[in-house]
């Protein structure tokens, strides 16, 4: 019985992540997510010496853009 106990809140567990992961992980939400962290270790590192963090910040920054940048290039070119 623990056992099947234990098998039935691993799949549930795992039925709740995959679902969560769907809803998190749509375009917006990783754009919206990658730019936040960016932001907050940029300011970590800028608060706190800590050049790792900033860089790792800006590499965050940097991917949150080209993806909004290339979001608005492809609503631009349906347009035309």
């Amino acid at each position: 019985m623990v056992a099947a106990d234990g098998r039935l809140r691993s799949l549930t567990t795992l039925a709740v992540t995959r679902m969560s992961l769907k809803y998190f992980f749509n375009e917006k939400a990783l754009t919206a997510v990658l730019c936040l962290i960016g932001v907050l270790a940029v300011a970590y590192g800028m608060i706190r010496p800590n050049h790792v963090a900033f860089v790792i910040g800006l590499v965050f920054v940097v991917g949150g853009y080209l993806r909004i940048r290339k979001k608005l290039k492809e609503s631009i070119h349906k347009e035309e």
